[in-house]
């Protein structure tokens, strides 16, 4: 049996949703693979976890540009001066020991040099997979230890070539998701389910994880448009934020349904026309396999901000900011070719078999094994 340890990180949800999808659908379809998650810095210091992913969302909601410019400096040192800090802390080599992994996947460009360096240090005899969920990468995710890099597009395979990055080393299956495309509901069924009015343009606003994106200021632009559409807002794990767009949305006619977080997201995707969303890595991938127009607000500085620039240059969304998005959706709704040729790209770039062909790699790998023994 294989063992497989998937390293991820709480900064954001991405990581731990591609983590989750991957280990669910090894142990859904049975697969010969023992298969661990584990939040790498909560291992090391649980404190520090904490610390890190409460800064992580501070930082993006409220100081931005601090962000962009710490995202910015770190790319720009060379793959080679990418060295681990915790390297020395006996609890990396615990957590190996504890393990005893055959290949080990890297969710967050931290964990990486961690990862090789730990492994050369002690001489530890795995092999490390970089699974990059975003659509372009950070230069924190290359280091020469890696053994295969997990990418979303040929794009990124063409950036990691410019990097030196042999090719047999690149595989462009796409961030893993729990999302299929093969048990879409139509919109008139998802909306039945969800006990939503059927007959009317649906518009899903989602903030992402923790709610971020101002997601207030975008809802009440919509409201006083005017425009004759229902809203299902998705607020994330912020209570505050979902209280606050319930009192916003008392005042507006139209039907609005404002949720925490939930696990029917693939379920309201099917019921909306539209997603409006800050692009984040898992969110628009997801969307991308539901053939579902986007228009994509306040990106994160850094990664986000370059997942929306593969968007707008595939033809995949929209971009908008809180004072026009009323605008940009109308223009949307009403340009219905535009919005066919929307979905006909998001058919073309969708990556529905991730989970699939990643698990077949490591069954590979599994006979490679089993032929050296």
């Amino acid at each position: 049996m294989i063992n497989l340890l998937i390293l991820t990180v709480n900064i954001g949800g991405g990581h731990n949703a591609a983590a989750n999808a991957l280990k669910n659908y090894i142990e859904k379809n049975n697969y010969d693979i023992n298969t661990s998650v584990i939040d790498y810095i909560d291992y090391i210091n649980h404190g520090l976890s904490k610390l890190t992913a409460a800064a992580y969302e501070a930082c993006t909601k409220k100081i931005p540009q601090l962000y962009r410019a710490s995202y910015n400096v770190r790319n720009m040192i060379p793959k080679k001066n990418h060295k681990s800090k915790l390297i020395s802390n006996t609890k990396s080599k615990k957590l190996i020991k504890e393990y005893a992994p055959n290949i080990v996947v890297c969710l967050h460009p931290f964990i990486v040099s961690e990862i090789t360096d730990l492994k050369n240090k002690y001489n530890f005899n795995y092999d490390v997979f970089v699974l990059i969920t975003d659509f372009d990468f950070h230069e924190g995710w290359i280091s020469p230890g890696v053994n295969k890099y997990i990418v979303s597009s040929n794009f990124m395979r063409l950036r990691l070539l410019g990097k030196g990055i042999p090719d047999f080393k690149i595989h462009t299956f796409g961030i893993p998701s729990s999302c299929s495309c093969t048990n879409k509901n139509s919109k008139i069924e998802a909306r039945q389910k969800l006990d939503l009015e059927k007959n009317i343009t649906t518009v899903l606003l989602v903030g992402g994880s923790f709610g971020a994106g101002k997601i207030q200021d975008i809802l009440k632009n919509i409201i006083e448009s005017a425009l004759e559409v229902q809203i299902v807002v998705i607020a994330g794990k912020d209570a505050k934020l979902k209280n606050k767009l319930k009192e916003i949305s008392s005042c507006y006619d139209n039907p609005i349904r404002i949720l925490g977080f939930t696990e029917r997201i693939f379920l309201y995707m099917d019921a909306a026309d539209i997603l409006i969303t800050k692009p984040g890595g898992l969110t628009i991938t997801e969307a991308i396999i539901k053939q579902l127009p986007m228009i994509i607000v306040n990106p994160i500085p850094g990664q986000e901000e370059e997942n929306a620039a593969f968007l707008l240059n595939k033809g995949l969304a929209v971009c908008a900011n809180n004072k026009n998005i009323s605008i940009h959706l109308k223009d949307l709704l009403e340009d219905k070719e535009r919005i066919e040729d929307m979905q006909i790209i998001s058919k073309r770039y969708a990556k529905p078999n991730a989970c699939l062909d990643f698990t077949n790699i490591v069954t590979e790998y599994k006979g490679a094994l089993c032929e050296k023994e």
